[in-house]
Formats: C-alpha cells, sequence, structure tokens
C-alpha cells in the first residue's frame, strides 16, 4: 500500500478481501494525499468470525471502528463507492444484538454520486449518511440485506434524494434444507423436537 500510495496516476481503487487489520502505511501523509485523489473506491472487507460462527472477533469491531480514520475522512474526492462486508463479517448497526456501526459519516464522500453496498446491515447510521447527500446523491444499489428496507426508503422519500437508478434484485430461491423446513412449518408448527445440552458451549441446542 505504501508503494502504490506515491503513484500520481491512480484515480480507482479496488480492494478485495481486505485483512481487517490496520496497516503502518495507512498512517502515512503520501497515503492520505493519494486517498484523496480518487474518484471511485471499492472495499471488501474479508470474513471477521470468531470460528465459532456465533460472533466477530473483537479486532474486527476494532478494525471497522477505525475505517473511517484511516480511510473515510481522506477520500474527499470520491464520487463512487463500494461497501462489501463478508457474510461472516457483517457491520451496519442494524440490531441492538449486534451493532459494528457504518463506517460512512456525514461529513464523508461529500461529493458522492453512487453508493453500492454488499452485505451491509441498515442501520440509522446508513439513513443519516443518504439523507445528507441530497444534492449530490444519485444511485444506490443494495445487495444481500438481512433487515427490513422499510425505514431506509422511508427515510430517502421523505429526504427528496434525487435518485436516478436503483437497482433490484430478485430474492435467492431457498436451500434444499431451508425449503424443507418451511413445509414442516406449513404441515406441524412444532418445529423443535427436544433439545440438546452442549457442555463444551454451555449452550442449549434445538434439535429436529
Amino acid at each position: 500500500m505504501q508503494t502504490i500510495s506515491t503513484n500520481q496516476n491512480i484515480t480507482n481503487l479496488k480492494i478485495s478481501n481486505l485483512i481487517p487489520r490496520n496497516a503502518s502505511a495507512w498512517e502515512t501523509p503520501e497515503w492520505e494525499s493519494f486517498l484523496g485523489r480518487l474518484q471511485v473506491l471499492e472495499i471488501g472487507v474479508f470474513g471477521g468470525e470468531d470460528g465459532d460462527c456465533w460472533h466477530t472477533k473483537p479486532e474486527f469491531a476494532e478494525f471497522i471502528g477505525n475505517l473511517p480514520h484511516f480511510v473515510m475522512r481522506h477520500a474527499r474526492n470520491v464520487r463512487h463507492l463500494t461497501l462489501e462486508a463478508s457474510p461472516d463479517g457483517l457491520f451496519g448497526g442494524a440490531s441492538t444484538n449486534y451493532c459494528i456501526p457504518l463506517p460512512l459519516k456525514e461529513d464523508h464522500f461529500l461529493f458522492l454520486h453512487s453508493l453500492t453496498l454488499k452485505n451491509i446491515m441498515i442501520g440509522p447510521e446508513l439513513v443519516e449518511f443518504l439523507t445528507s447527500r441530497v444534492d449530490s446523491f444519485e444511485e444506490l444499489e443494495l445487495y444481500d440485506y438481512p433487515v427490513t428496507w422499510a425505514g431506509l426508503w422511508k427515510a430517502i422519500r421523505e429526504s427528496n434524494i434525487r435518485l436516478f437508478k436503483v437497482k433490484e434484485f430478485e430474492t435467492i430461491e431457498d436451500s434444499v434444507e431451508a425449503a424443507r423446513i418451511r413445509k414442516m412449518l406449513e404441515e406441524d408448527t412444532l418445529l423443535c423436537r427436544r433439545l440438546e445440552a452442549n457442555a463444551e458451549y454451555k449452550a442449549v441446542e434445538l434439535a429436529w
């Protein structure tokens, strides 16, 4: 990253499967200047779950919380932004039970025209960010959101954002296992037949 930050010709940056750890290069003046020249920025964050598939690692939440300081506040001229989370490491602050805030603030990306979000939860931060971009925002793409969209669309409608393009994608069909469970629910609402104690994780597990 320190090497590319000295390249004066790069205006588009795409980072896929970014390891959620801070880099020393991000603290240099060259990195700040490099981000200030970008017009297109795409960031995909890799993983983050703790191995038990129940929670994300504490370091992951800290990394997402540091993105505004190391990246977002410097990318002042970005017109097109893409943020992608891993299905194992969601963020967006949509739930009181799971809250890793979206790393977008009202004073970031003042000239943003389009925003693409993948696997990002809809929370208050997203609504506040979008409604603060009434003068410049034109295009919004949403992929694989795990929560309801009603509050987001209501806020967009009330703020009179002049969206010229919104892409919609059909819901993915149920997997074989999901279809089986839905069929079971239609036939019998008593879905769980017994509970099993898991001493290793100190948890109670459902058994079909």
